[in-house]
């Protein structure tokens, strides 16, 4: 699913220019706010220049990968919800080491 429109190189360069604040357009105000109690329990799997695989780990195990195609960051979360979740948003929040 397509979280966002990039001029950025690449996917670690889209999370070293995004600010804070942007995340409010990509993502339900709710969402976002519970997002910020999964950034500490994020586990990165796999790291590459356009690709990010972590899990979440919870009563169940989230399986979360975002990637860079093209000029669009598009981002899957193995959790039952089938919209931008706070998996995908707690992942942003960590590549962007924003810490609460």
């Amino acid at each position: 699913m397509k979280i966002a429109q990039s001029k950025a190189e690449n996917l670690n360069n889209w999370f070293n220019e995004i600010q804070e604040f942007q995340l409010d357009s990509y993502f339900d105000s709710v969402v976002l706010g519970r997002a910020y109690d999964y950034v500490s329990k994020v586990e990165i799997i796999k790291s590459l220049e356009n690709t990010i695989t972590c899990q979440i780990p919870g009563i169940n195990k989230y399986d979360i990968e975002i990637k860079m195609v093209g000029n669009e960051v598009i981002g899957n979360c193995s959790c039952p919800h089938n919209q931008k979740c706070k998996h995908l948003a707690a992942v942003i929040l960590y590549q962007m080491d924003i810490k609460y």
